[in-house]
């Protein structure tokens, strides 16, 4: 029982979680600068973004394996779907309760602060199952760029503000564009590693459709323009000071940068460097929020 339990757990991808916490956060904290700040809210409203990711991590697994697109090679962790550890109807029942539990949580919240923030999190809930699901597909329309850059940046943080009590505003919308644009780094760094087994099944992905040489430039954008952004926001006095401690993940960037000009081929760890950039570049921005407060 208890190696089921450690299966299922892996089968979430609980290492990606990241990429719904840190947008999430950054809303969040956000708000503390406005004095609405709520621990309560903040935890109910990450786990229920966390429901929502796991299950569509299942989603995704689940109907990769459907289509047949699947497989463990090049994979963090195994689909158990794959090696028959676990079944369909296990991923149905999981998914099913995940999406309940965010439901439930997301009525809490509603009732609490408005029903702007359970609208975003509809949109999240949609978006995170038809990402792979029929009829719509998100990913095998080549889409999954866009989606991943919505979902995990301006529409994550601008919840996580708005779950804090807060109507819409734009400031948290464009702090979200940069955990939008890394996590979106992250997913073709990822697809980059998977272009010659995506275009044998003729998946559509993204980079499929931009063609590697292509992708590898827009990549570099991706990582590189967040930097010029958050320098223009200081300098436009938009961001505190404190926000030059997110230039000490440069160094970072260089090493990534090194890995995509290989010669030889594309690193095997392209998405995990570009995964660690984007939790090092996220979480530096967060505490750039936190450490003025403590000094004023």
């Amino acid at each position: 029982m208890s190696s089921k339990i450690l299966l299922f757990w892996t089968s979430l991808r609980p290492f990606a979680f990241g990429g719904s916490i840190l947008p999430l956060s950054l809303g969040a904290f956000l708000a503390l600068g406005q004095g609405s700040f709520s621990w309560e809210r903040y935890f109910i409203s990450l786990l229920g973004v966390l429901s929502l990711h796991a299950a569509g991590n299942l989603a995704n697994d689940y109907f990769d394996y459907q289509k047949g697109l699947d497989s463990n090679k090049n994979r963090r962790c195994e689909n158990p779907l794959l090696t028959g550890r676990l079944t369909p109807s296990y991923y149905h029942l999981m998914m099913f309760l995940l999406y309940t539990l965010a439901l439930i949580l997301g009525l809490f919240l509603a009732i609490r602060t408005g029903w702007s923030v359970f609208f975003l999190g509809t949109i999240g809930a949609f978006s995170s199952y038809f990402y792979t699901a029929p009829p719509v597909s998100f990913k095998y329309r080549g889409l999954g760029a866009v989606m991943v850059f919505f979902l995990f940046g301006p529409l994550l943080s601008l919840g996580g503000y708005m779950a804090q009590g807060e109507t819409w505003h734009v400031w948290p919308f464009i702090l979200g564009i940069f955990p939008g644009l890394l996590m979106t780094g992250v997913l073709l760094s990822n697809e980059l590693m998977d272009y010659e087994g995506d275009r044998e099944k003729k998946i559509l992905t993204s980079a499929i459709i931009m063609g590697q040489e292509t992708c590898k430039k827009l990549l570099l954008l991706l990582f590189i323009f967040p930097f010029i952004l958050l320098l223009f926001l200081i300098m436009g006095g938009l961001l505190h000071p404190m926000g030059f401690l997110v230039i000490s993940s440069i160094p970072f960037l260089r090493g990534f940068f090194c890995q995509i000009a290989k010669e030889e081929g594309l690193s095997s760890s392209l998405d995990f460097s570009a995964a660690r950039l984007h939790l090092l570049f996220n979480s530096l921005l967060i505490i750039s929020l936190f450490l003025p407060l403590g000094l004023n």
